[in-house]
């Protein structure tokens, strides 16, 4: 911004205007009705900034139609918008990925040790269930294991005072 803009901004701001700068759409069209659209191009994984949905979300407030477009010329509106999920399609070779991942996690510290701790756990949950799954198919198993080790299993139980399971 030029001197003068900053001034009239701060001007305008003084007097109560809400003064918006960055976050416009790309086009301005007028569709062959006659009725004003705002356009916005997104391709690949591009995702909107905090800006430009704050200011699509007033455009919209006003009655203005925003309308957001990927490279495939697919029309979505700001409530259905969802930019395309890497995938491994997007980087051609392993060590793109990553750096990619390496980049990430360099900005996003908080984020991988949740994302990490939330894997851990589903994974931790997964394996329960499986081995659960697994003695109910094969009950004959638990059932020779234990006779094979009745004596460590008494041992065991009569050590540390606990009741036998029958």
């Amino acid at each position: 911004m030029i001197d003068s803009e900053k001034a009239i901004k701060k001007l305008l701001e003084r007097r109560g205007y809400k003064v918006l700068k960055d976050g416009y759409p790309d086009f301005l069209t007028i569709t062959p009705n006659g009725t004003l659209e705002f356009v916005e191009v997104k391709s690949g994984m591009d995702r909107l900034s905090r800006k430009q949905k704050d200011v699509f979300r007033l455009l919209e407030k006003f009655g203005m139609t925003v309308y957001i477009y990927n490279e495939k010329g697919e029309r979505f509106t700001l409530k259905d918008f969802r930019p395309k999920r890497y995938s491994s399609k997007d980087y051609s070779s392993l060590e793109q990925r990553r750096e990619w991942r390496r980049r990430y996690k360099e900005k996003h510290p908080e984020k991988m040790k949740k994302l990490k701790r939330e894997y851990y756990q589903r994974h931790k949950e997964q394996v329960k269930q499986k081995t659960k799954e697994w003695r109910r198919a094969h009950p004959e198993y638990h059932k020779e294991y234990y006779k094979k080790h009745r004596e460590w299993f008494r041992a065991y139980f009569k050590k540390f005072k606990l009741k036998q399971i029958s």
